[in-house]
């Protein structure tokens, strides 16, 4: 009977040392695996979230300006409305700005 539990030790002892805790040790790397995944998803979910609140933002701006730009062609049909002579403005967009500019007489429109 003393041979038989050696055996089952033996036994035991190669199936802890070859299957138990190799796989102890992959399942450890295996959530550290997981969990470095979600932590990289959530920063580029961050990322993302600021990036689309950029593009509200910039398309808020695109549209304001151009709403501007729509208003003061009106105003400047309105204007001269019956007139034969051109424009006393033109609108230029310089960086961020729109402004109004005197207009030469020698530029085409």
């Amino acid at each position: 009977m003393s041979e038989a539990a050696k055996n089952h030790r033996k036994i035991a002892s190669n199936i802890r040392e070859l299957v138990v805790s190799p796989f102890a040790r992959w399942c450890d790397a295996h959530a550290a695996r997981v969990q470095n995944s979600q932590d990289d998803l959530q920063a580029r979910i961050k990322a993302h979230d600021r990036q689309a609140d950029h593009v509200r933002t910039y398309r808020s701006q695109y549209y304001n300006k151009c709403r501007r730009v729509e208003d003061l062609d009106e105003e400047e049909k309105l204007a001269f409305f019956g007139s034969d002579r051109p424009p006393s403005k033109i609108i230029v967009l310089t960086g961020k700005r729109l402004s109004l500019v005197e207009a030469r007489a020698t530029e085409a429109f």
